[in-house]
C-alpha cells in the first residue's frame, strides 16, 4: 500500500511539472545561438547575460560555443557575451516572441573583457508561421 501511495504522489508531481513546462512554452520565448572567435572557432564557457525590462538571465556556451537562455518574457532584450581573453560583445534590441527562439551568432574579438564590441544588427524572432520567403527591401 505504501508503494502505491508513493507512486500516486510521484505521478501527480510529474503531471504538475509537465503542466508548468507547457505553460512556459506557450507564454515565453528564448534567445540562442553560437559564439565564435575571430577565426570562426567555437568559444566554450562564455558567459551569456540577457537583460530586459523584467530583469537579467544568464547562461553559458557549451563545448561547441552554443547557448540557449529560455523562459524569457516577450519583449526587447540586450545580450552580452563575456569570456576571458576576449572583448565583450553586445547585441541590442533583440526581440523575443512567445514560443520562438531569437537566434544570434556572435563573434568575439581578442582583447580585454572590459572592452566591448557592439553588434548593431538587431535580430527579431523568426515567424515560423509565415510562408513569405521574399527578401526584405
Amino acid at each position: 500500500m505504501r508503494n502505491l501511495w508513493a507512486l500516486l504522489v510521484a505521478c501527480c508531481l510529474s503531471l504538475a511539472a509537465a503542466n508548468v513546462l507547457a505553460q512556459d512554452v506557450l507564454t515565453k520565448g528564448m534567445v540562442g545561438g553560437t559564439v565564435t572567435d575571430a577565426a570562426g572557432a567555437a568559444v566554450p564557457g562564455a558567459r551569456i547575460v540577457v537583460t530586459g525590462q523584467t530583469g537579467e538571465r544568464t547562461g553559458t556556451t557549451n563545448e561547441n560555443g552554443i547557448f540557449r537562455v529560455e523562459n524569457l518574457e516577450p519583449g526587447t532584450y540586450t545580450v552580452r557575451v563575456e569570456q576571458t581573453g576576449f572583448k565583450s560583445a553586445v547585441a541590442s534590441n533583440i526581440t523575443v516572441n512567445v514560443g520562438r527562439e531569437s537566434t544570434l551568432n556572435l563573434k568575439l574579438e581578442p582583447g580585454e573583457i572590459t572592452a566591448t564590441v557592439d553588434v548593431t544588427a538587431a535580430v527579431g524572432g523568426i515567424d515560423q508561421q509565415s510562408t513569405d520567403r521574399s527578401e526584405p527591401q
